[in-house]
């Protein structure tokens, strides 16, 4: 995950490749303590995610147009679902000693 705005206890900031880029310029007579606003997940592009990709445009391009809409919801909720589990699994494994 990636900070992409940033309260530097006085002014709000982008950020930019980890660094602080325009701020606000507010008159601070005491600094609050500094946080990050907003985070983003930063995601690379891997061959296996490329093949993903291709693997699921052809499949919905075979779907009859009318049917598209619908194979996509089926598509979403099963990442979905399977993002659930693996979350699950990940929880659980935390508190397995």
């Amino acid at each position: 995950m990636t900070c992409t705005s940033r309260y530097d206890g006085c002014n709000t900031c982008s950020v930019v490749d980890g660094k602080l880029q325009s701020c606000t310029e507010l008159a601070c007579f005491t600094h609050n303590r500094e946080k990050c606003l907003k985070n983003e997940f930063m995601y690379l592009k891997t061959t296996h995610e490329l093949v993903i990709k291709n693997v699921v445009q052809k499949y919905l391009a075979a779907q009859p147009v009318e049917q598209r809409i619908q194979a996509t919801k089926a598509l979403i909720q099963k990442v979905a679902d399977k993002k659930a589990e693996i979350q699950y699994t990940l929880a659980v494994s935390l508190f397995v000693v």
